[in-house]
């Protein structure tokens, strides 16, 4: 499970650039609670460009992200990027089969 490290003050950024089909996000804030952060459902393997930034998210010293993507039809493709204040810490480039799917684990975490 990779870990992202931030200090106080860093900007933590995911650009998405293709979510065929679906592609989910979820930051556990605690044992407990879980708030989704991104949801994008497209059809066949569009490009584009989201950035979320993740920062004003980050509640405590060490939070988790759960990515998932699912694939319904023909083939998909999956591509993400996390930055910190603008550096690569963390990319995702993968194809899925037809009915497929595969989920990612982030931590990020304070120093």
């Amino acid at each position: 499970m990779p870990t992202v490290k931030y200090k106080q003050g860093d900007r933590v950024t995911m650009t998405v650039t293709r979510a065929d089909n679906i592609l989910l996000g979820h930051l556990a804030e605690s044992n407990t609670v879980r708030r989704k952060i991104y949801e994008r459902m497209t059809d066949y393997d569009l490009k584009f460009q989201d950035e979320i930034d993740l920062t004003p998210a980050f509640r405590s010293s060490s939070h988790d992200m759960l990515m998932t993507a699912i694939n319904c039809s023909g083939g998909g493709q999956i591509e993400f990027l996390i930055e910190v204040n603008g550096k690569d810490q963390f990319r995702v480039s993968e194809k899925l089969g037809q009915n497929k799917s595969k989920s990612w684990l982030v931590t990020f975490q304070k120093s």
